[in-house]
């Protein structure tokens, strides 16, 4: 009975070790093969696009699902022939059409940002003509320029974009200030008499339900109009501390004390090492200043770190500090200012790198005159290793060389820098999620 079972069992062990050895074979080859998937998924990438003269500007700007990148740098293709505006498509292969290869007029490629309407699917941007001229150009989704405008100024800061108004506001070194409809009509100008260096701002400041338009002139006056361009009472409003140098950094609007009311926080020019950040509310009433012995780097990013019912406001210098102040004037924030490094070189990110629901700080420090470094600070200043990455410093100081997207659509966002002519992109474990931020509590979506 026992040799009669043994014998019977012989084809079944056979079969058995046979199905175990095709499945072991199976399971080596399906480990590989997403052992192989997952290097490539997860290593990084790169794209040669030449020097970047913008930042990058993303959206699904053709409605296909995919986040897209529109940049302007100047790039040589195969036969030699230049191009200026550059787009990738979502999934970070440059664009086949050569309508979206432009070449422009202009011997220098676009200056700074590109400003995008969407409702019209109609893009803009700033190019140099000649030492006395600049250009405002805006082009449809296919590439085809629509129309354009010269300006007799040494400059013109970033073109911003009025979606609920489809029209389009541009200032000049020259005093005057600009805006357009969506076919390049001007609907409103005003001549300020003194150089407008840093771009508009459009929101609702005071909440009447209409959206207000926030202009800083370099010699530091803050204007604020209705969408009639009529002058809001309580201003213009001088800024106490100014210079006739101006300040290149953008302002920001920001409810910041919790009364619903956006702010208005702009930067003075830098005079005698010292440059003042003003808070100025609807009214027109200066609300809090405070002074830093050094050169702001980029415009003031707010956040609620202390969760006290009040934003604080997030700084960063060309020397290499990151500086968080509080709006009640003498307190200070545990951990802060920190010395980073011998400069920044980009603007400060606020980001939830680990899902926690505690946001960290993002700065790119340039440890030398040639290589950046990114580095991490948790809320009471405390510097976080887990990510880490070094690339070259960029050549045009007033853009920024480093974002975050998610540009796969996986859910965690991308770190996206630009590196002697080459887009990188490594990705991250940081979970893409909309931080809605209530003051003294934050909520992610």
């Amino acid at each position: 009975m026992y040799r009669r079972n043994n014998k019977s069992s012989r084809p079944f062990s056979i079969k058995m070790s046979k199905l175990l050895k095709v499945n072991f074979s199976f399971i080596y080859i399906f480990l590989l093969l997403f052992f192989i998937i997952n290097i490539f998924a997860f290593a990084d990438k790169e794209f040669e696009i030449g020097d970047i003269s913008t930042n990058p500007l993303f959206g699904d700007f053709d409605d296909d699902g995919h986040l897209e990148l529109i940049i302007g740098a100047k790039k040589t293709d195969g036969l030699g022939v230049e191009k200026d505006i550059v787009l990738l498509e979502g999934d970070m292969e440059i664009a086949e059409s050569e309508t979206w290869q432009l070449k422009t007029e202009s011997l220098y490629p676009p200056m700074v940002s590109i400003g995008y309407l969407k409702s019209e699917k109609l893009f803009f941007w700033t190019l140099y003509k000649d030492n006395d001229t600049r250009i405002l150009q805006c082009h449809d989704i296919l590439g085809t320029l629509k129309w354009e405008k010269d300006f007799k100024s040494t400059a013109l800061p970033e073109p911003v974009v009025w979606e609920n108004k489809k029209k389009v506001l541009i200032g000049a070194t020259t005093g005057k200030f600009y805006i357009f409809d969506s076919i390049g009509n001007i609907d409103w100008e005003n001549d300020f008499k003194t150089p407008i260096s840093v771009r508009a701002e459009i929101g609702d400041i005071d909440l009447d339900g209409k959206e207000d338009i926030i202009i800083k002139t370099d010699e530091g006056t803050i204007y604020a109009y209705n969408e009639d361009y009529e002058i809001k009472k309580g201003f213009p409003v001088k800024m106490s501390t100014t210079s006739n140098n101006g300040s290149l950094y953008n302002i920001t609007l920001d409810d910041i004390n919790g009364d619903k009311y956006k702010e208005i926080i702009a930067a003075t020019g830098f005079k005698s090492g010292k440059q003042t950040i003003c808070v100025i509310n609807y009214k027109g009433k200066i609300i809090r200043e405070f002074t830093i012995k050094d050169k702001a780097r980029a415009r003031a990013e707010t956040y609620d770190f202390d969760r006290d019912g009040t934003k604080e406001i997030i700084l960063v210098t060309e020397s290499g500090k990151l500086i968080v102040e509080n709006l009640e004037k003498g307190k200070k924030i545990k951990g802060f200012p920190i010395n980073c490094g011998k400069t920044i070189t980009g603007k400060p990110y606020i980001l939830d790198t680990d899902g926690d629901r505690n946001v960290k700080i993002i700065v790119s420090v340039g440890e030398n005159e040639k290589r950046n470094t990114l580095k991490i600070y948790d809320k009471e200043g405390k510097e976080d290793s887990s990510f880490s990455k070094s690339w070259n410093i960029g050549k045009n100081l007033k853009i920024d060389y480093f974002y975050f997207a998610d540009i796969d659509n996986d859910g965690k966002y991308e770190f996206i820098y630009f590196d002697d002519g080459l887009l990188k992109m490594s990705p991250t474990e940081f979970p893409r999620k909309i931080i809605v931020e209530k003051l003294g509590r934050t909520i992610i979506y």
